[in-house]
């Protein structure tokens, strides 16, 4: 039998907590968000590295390690960030523009960068039988530019959004 309740308290970390309630704002958010960002391009730069020198022992592990990281900051960014602007944060209709363009663009890079994996990484292993180091190289080269423009973007625009919102 269904009971629809719309006071309905959920239990979370030995509290109760009312649906509805507003997102909570993490004072710490941006910092962690820019340690990921970080740690995303030192990685990619490792794997670039690791393509350019052929050096397909390694590899596995830094498309491994990369696509490790690149998922939890895209969690981070998707449940703290963009969840708080869309559902609690009181923004101006050009702050909104902002919010909606970086994440448009920050989807689109997320899509090319999971075909890219999903090409590369089969059950958990690196395969190249249906590409070679040439197009890893290519491929890689591409989705470079576009993750460095995106963390730039979102530095500039998304990070200081989301720090307005404290004051």
């Amino acid at each position: 039998m269904f009971v629809f309740n719309r006071s309905r308290k959920v239990a979370t970390a030995g509290r109760e907590v009312q649906k509805g309630e507003p997102l909570k704002f993490h004072p710490g958010l941006i910092n962690q968000l820019k340690d990921y960002q970080d740690k995303i391009y030192a990685d990619f730069k490792v794997l670039s590295l690791a393509v350019k020198s052929r050096d397909d022992t390694s590899l596995e592990g830094f498309l491994l390690a990369f696509k490790k990281v690149w998922h939890s900051y895209l969690m981070e960014k998707n449940v703290k960030l963009y969840s708080y602007l869309k559902h609690s944060a009181s923004l101006n209709a050009q702050q909104v523009m902002d919010v909606n363009g970086t994440r448009a663009k920050s989807n689109q890079l997320t899509r090319k960068l999971n075909r890219f994996l999903a090409a590369y990484i089969i059950d958990g292993k690196l395969d190249f039988r249906h590409s070679s180091f040439e197009s890893l190289e290519h491929s890689l080269n591409d989705l470079g530019d576009e993750l460095i423009a995106s963390m730039r973007l979102e530095r500039a625009r998304l990070f200081p959004i989301y720090q307005n919102c404290a004051n």
